[in-house]
C-alpha cells in the first residue's frame, strides 16, 4: 500500500502494524547479534509518520521524508 489514497484511519492502523512488525524484527536481529541500524531508522520514520497523522495541526513541512530505506 502506498498510503496516498487510503483513509487516515486505515493508514494509522497500517502504520501501527508495521511498527509492531519492525519492533519484533529488531529484537530478533539484536538476539542474533546482527546489525539492525536500517530497521531502527525505518522504525523511527514510521513512528514519526504515525505521530504526524495523530497530531492535528502539524505542518507538512515538519513531516519526515516518506521514502523507504
Amino acid at each position: 500500500m502506498s498510503g496516498v489514497s487510503e483513509p487516515p484511519r486505515l493508514r494509522i492502523i497500517t502504520l501501527r502494524a508495521q511498527i509492531a512488525e519492525l519492533g519484533a524484527a529488531i529484537r530478533l536481529l539484536r538476539q542474533a547479534g546482527m546489525d539492525n541500524a536500517a530497521a531502527e531508522l525505518l522504525l523511527v520514520r514510521k513512528r514519526a509518520e504515525l505521530e504526524g497523522l495523530m497530531l492535528p495541526g502539524r505542518s507538512d513541512r515538519s513531516a519526515p521524508p516518506t521514502d523507504e530505506v
